[in-house]
């Protein structure tokens, strides 16, 4: 089971959804560096979710496909939830990680 992600995957359709919705491909960078909530698919279809934090501590969500080399081609990138902002803060908690982002 892959926990890290080591490369995001872009291309024309990604990116377009990505710049569409106000998104910067940093701040999904920063999101997969700063110990966000990560979830595989049980089946291991290669589907993945991330709920974490930029620096600058807004919270995204991000769905998409996992590869076994850690690299992960994005599919759908938001603004988190308050369901999911919820998730993501009680990880944190549990992980020890009480402060606010870098």
């Amino acid at each position: 089971m892959v926990t890290v992600i080591q490369k995001l995957i872009w291309d024309r359709w990604n990116l377009t959804r990505l710049f569409e919705k106000q998104i910067h491909v940093r701040e999904l960078d920063e999101v997969c560096h700063n110990d966000p909530l990560f979830q595989e698919d049980q089946e291991d279809t290669g589907r993945a979710a991330i709920v974490g934090s930029t620096d600058s501590g807004r919270l995204l969500f991000a769905g998409g496909i996992l590869r076994a080399d850690g690299a992960f081609y994005p599919i759908e990138v938001r603004t988190a939830t308050e369901p999911e902002c919820g998730l993501y803060q009680r990880h944190r908690k549990r992980a020890g990680m009480c402060h606010e982002p870098r």
